[in-house]
């Protein structure tokens, strides 16, 4: 897939406005996340893209764009990120070359790798980069939630 434009990805989420429901279908309670946190969200399809951003956002967290792992790299250096979702398959520099190279930059930041197909991840691989969590597309609404809410517990927050 193409890389899109982060601006074109932003102006959906404007025009579209969030569709996405906060209510615990079982209960008919609001759902909640924990403390707010800034997340980059890291995927070549505007369309993962779009919906993980309007999941998050649901949530009252902030939550970025970067189409590439180039892109997020240097978005991350600029601060104030605390949470990465970075799909692993991607053109250029893939998921697994930005986690590596974030963690080199912080090795305690909290990274949730995110693939459509979770049999190619080998076994070692969260061991090995420390990366918090693997989603496997297509996700659930309370999968990130459950993602976003331990982490913000790891971070002792």
């Amino acid at each position: 897939m193409n890389a899109y434009r982060k601006d074109e990805a932003e102006k959906v989420l404007q025009e579209k406005g969030n569709p996405v429901k906060t209510k615990d279908p079982a209960t008919e309670r609001p759902m909640s996340a924990k403390k707010q946190v800034r997340i980059l969200v890291v995927d070549d399809n505007m369309t993962i893209s779009v919906l993980l951003t309007r999941i998050i956002q649901s949530f009252k967290h902030e939550c970025e764009l970067a189409a590439c792992g180039e892109e997020a790299l240097e978005r991350y250096k600029q601060g104030g990120i605390d949470i990465v979702f970075t799909d692993l398959t991607m053109p250029g520099m893939d998921g697994y070359e930005l986690i590596e190279k974030l963690k080199q930059l912080d090795p305690t930041l909290i990274i949730v790798a995110v693939t459509a197909n979770s049999a190619l991840v080998p076994d070692e691989f969260i061991s090995e980069t420390g990366v918090f969590g693997l989603i496997t597309k297509p996700f659930m609404m309370d999968q990130i939630l459950d993602t976003i809410n331990k982490a913000i517990e790891k971070m002792g927050r």
